[in-house]
């Protein structure tokens, strides 16, 4: 029995999707080829396909209704004129909203799989009609002429109401009334469309201590018109002053990049205005603000050598500690530079725990001034740049000096055991007064022995004794350095004769 009830419901909704194939044919038929004005769904307007028989009502909210079959037309029009034709693209384009449900008040339906006959209320609500008496005081006397069967099929577009249970319980007119055009039976509106938004921004709103070299980003909640994205919708100001910059936008996403670094310690406002449109032309509800606050200038609180200071060994690295952590890859010998008047010196730049060193090449020069420089190129780990750069200077110790020897220059006669000295003009670093450095030479013959240093005298003692009526050359090289690692200026040389 229910596979005899299955196939006869299949039948009958095969049955009325082909009466529905038909009576589009015939419409389609009546329809003059009329042009459509316009490739959009105008509120109110019938329209149809080339290619397919099907009308539809154009909705209010953008969407294309379907009427059912030609009964289910005609309860709502008298004729099949004014239909326009779209191109099946521009009908593709139309989103579908439905089927049409029977006006309210025109006829009486009932479902094929239910013998109940059913009045039509405003929205596609089914009212039970309970008795013929009723239908008659409804309907007339020839109320069972005006019952339309609906197939299964679109039962699913009707809900099912309180039943009629006397002729005041249905007011044909008054349903009729409310629904004299499908946009009041459905209660369709234009659809109000939804603005884009500002989802997120980089600085948010309210940082602090944002890096001068920052670049700004909105991001929207859907994909925006990006010729609609340019400096004239996406703003930057400090006070009443603009900020120069460009925009660009990929992925949902606007970078306005000033065309040089912020200024430090200073308040800024970003906005994005209403002219920033999504790509169906909709702009921002509102104007989007927001602002932020620039770090401080990262400063040099100490060096070495301190400014101004002398003596500075001509072998001393200079080093900057700064109040902050840095940006170590900004810390190079193109902003941290050492130069003697117009010459610079060469030398390699490090840094760790806040100070950075510069390491000359080579031993500075004897009593000297030099400068230091740290150019506004350094940047703290926020990208805040050294505000005007820093500069210092330091002068070098002078030279050491040999004041006096023993033997003497050109001295005669001196005894075949003596010891050979040299008094320097100021302490010494011991280690740099050796064998290499404090020589004896005979001709070209290096004499042997051993050297010590005590005070401010080097002293040559040779392994054995001198050779008589000899000419020796003493020797102190360059090699030999005081203790602030300043050497000598050049090679100190004296010779003496041993007696005959």
């Amino acid at each position: 029995m229910n596979a005899v009830l299955k196939m006869s419901r299949k039948a009958l909704v095969m049955g009325v999707l082909l009466t529905t194939v038909l009576w589009s044919m015939m419409a389609a038929a009546l329809v003059a080829p009329l042009k459509a004005s316009a490739a959009g769904c105008a509120s109110g307007s019938l329209i149809k396909g080339p290619s397919l028989p099907a009308v539809y009502y154009c909705g209010a909210d953008g969407k294309r209704y379907v009427f059912t079959n030609d009964k289910n037309y005609f309860t709502w029009y008298s004729s099949f004129s004014n239909i326009q034709v779209l191109s099946d693209f521009e009908l593709a384009g139309i989103p579908i909203g439905g089927n049409v449900t029977y006006r309210p008040g025109i006829r009486m339906v009932k479902i094929q799989s239910d013998p109940k006959t059913y009045a039509v209320a405003h929205g596609g609500s089914l009212r039970w009609v309970q008795t013929e008496a009723l239908a008659s005081c409804l309907w007339g006397t020839n109320w069972n002429q005006q019952i339309d069967d609906i197939s299964d099929a679109f039962f699913v577009n009707y809900t099912v109401g309180f039943p009629i249970t006397s002729c005041a319980d249905y007011n044909r007119t008054g349903e009729m009334s409310a629904s004299q055009t499908i946009n009041q039976d459905k209660s369709l509106t234009p659809e109000v469309p939804v603005p884009p938004s500002v989802t997120a921004v980089s600085p948010a709103s309210g940082a602090t201590n944002v890096s001068v070299g920052t670049n700004l980003t909105a991001t929207f909640s859907e994909a925006m018109n990006a010729s609609t994205l340019n400096t004239g919708t996406f703003l930057l100001m400090k006070g009443s002053a603009s900020v120069a910059g460009s925009v660009t936008y990929s992925g949902n996403t606007a970078t306005f990049n000033p065309n040089v670094n912020l200024d430090v310690n200073s308040t800024y406002t970003a906005t994005v205005t209403t002219g920033a449109r999504d790509l169906d032309g909709n702009g921002l509800s509102g104007n989007y603000t927001w602002s932020f606050t620039t770090g401080p200038s990262p400063i040099v609180v100490s060096t070495s050598p301190a400014s101004g200071a002398l003596n500075v060994s001509v072998t001393a690295n200079v080093t900057a500690t700064f109040n902050e952590a840095m940006n170590a890859s900004t810390l190079n010998t193109g902003t941290f530079l050492l130069a003697k008047g117009s010459t610079s010196v060469a030398g390699t730049v490090t840094y760790s725990n806040n100070t950075a060193t510069f390491n000359p090449n080579a031993s500075l020069d004897a009593d000297s001034v030099y400068t230091a420089t740290l150019t506004s190129g350094v940047r703290d780990a926020d990208g805040n740049v050294l505000s005007g750069g820093y500069s210092w200077s330091f002068t070098t110790g002078p030279s050491p000096i040999v004041v006096s020897t023993s033997p003497v220059n050109g001295g005669a006669n001196v005894a075949l055991n003596a010891d050979i000295t040299a008094v320097f003009s100021e302490t010494m670093n011991a280690s740099t007064i050796d064998a290499d450095t404090f020589l004896l030479m005979t001709g070209s013959a290096t004499v042997a022995g051993t050297v010590t240093y005590s005070g401010t005298t080097a002293t040559f003692n040779p392994s054995a004794n001198l050779a008589a009526d000899t000419v020796y050359t003493a020797k102190i090289t360059t090699g030999a350095k005081d203790t602030d690692g300043n050497a000598l200026a050049s090679e100190y040389v004296w010779s003496f004769t041993t007696v005959p």
